[in-house]
């Protein structure tokens, strides 16, 4: 990643911010047992209709109970209790799809509830305006390093850094904070510069950090 200039680069995934940023009204507790369920936007509750719900007794998706379809309200019936089953897999197109690992927070356990993440894309233009030397830097936490998760840093060095980075990610629809850093000569300590957008429902929202 330390180039001189870089091309496009586009993020599938972004982990970090995709957990950190939620803050749902979600239980645990008083499991319903039910074979009832729905599905639901995050952070507009409303109901999603024809998503497709497929019951895995294995965490491998590999043993397909049955699947099922949501109504016009997001509701829909499974022949058996979903939760005595490991793995439960929503889906519809235009939505990020639900699976154990995002379980813990876009699912209600107490209601059978199950909420789809709507796409969201941050564009973000990072250039050096004022080099110093060569040994510039900036760190942006929350940026694999590439293009395969877990969590990482991009991290950018040089005087000549003009590049653009598109991300994809969760839509919030709600402001959360980018964590920049960056040191110049003669400086040894970082310094702090934080980013703070709103990631929208389908729409691009453009980012400058400059430094």
């Amino acid at each position: 990643m330390k180039t001189q200039k870089l091309k496009l680069l586009f993020l599938t995934f972004l982990p970090l911010f995709y957990q950190c940023k939620k803050d749902p009204n979600t239980s645990n507790t008083n499991t319903n047992t039910s074979n009832i369920g729905y599905v639901k936007e995050y952070y507009t509750d409303k109901p999603v209709p024809n998503a497709e719900v497929a019951v895995y007794t294995d965490m491998n998706n590999l043993q397909l109970v049955e699947k099922v379809y949501s109504d016009s309200t997001g509701k829909f019936e499974t022949n058996g209790s979903i939760y005595n089953m490991a793995n439960v897999v929503v889906s519809k197109s235009g939505y990020f799809q639900y699976n154990f690992s995002n379980a813990q927070t876009n699912r209600d356990r107490s209601k059978n509830i199950f909420w789809l993440d709507m796409p969201a894309y941050i564009q973000t233009h990072i250039k050096n305006v004022n080099p110093v030397a060569n040994d510039d830097y900036i760190t942006i936490e929350g940026f694999p390093e590439t293009t395969v998760p877990p969590f990482g840093s991009l991290v950018l060095q040089g005087k000549n850094v003009d590049t653009t980075v598109c991300c994809i990610l969760a839509a919030g629809y709600k402001p959360f904070l980018i964590p920049v850093f960056m040191k110049k000569y003669p400086f040894v300590s970082d310094s702090a510069m934080p980013v703070i957008c709103t990631p929208i429902a389908n729409k691009i929202i453009t980012v400058n950090i400059f430094y």
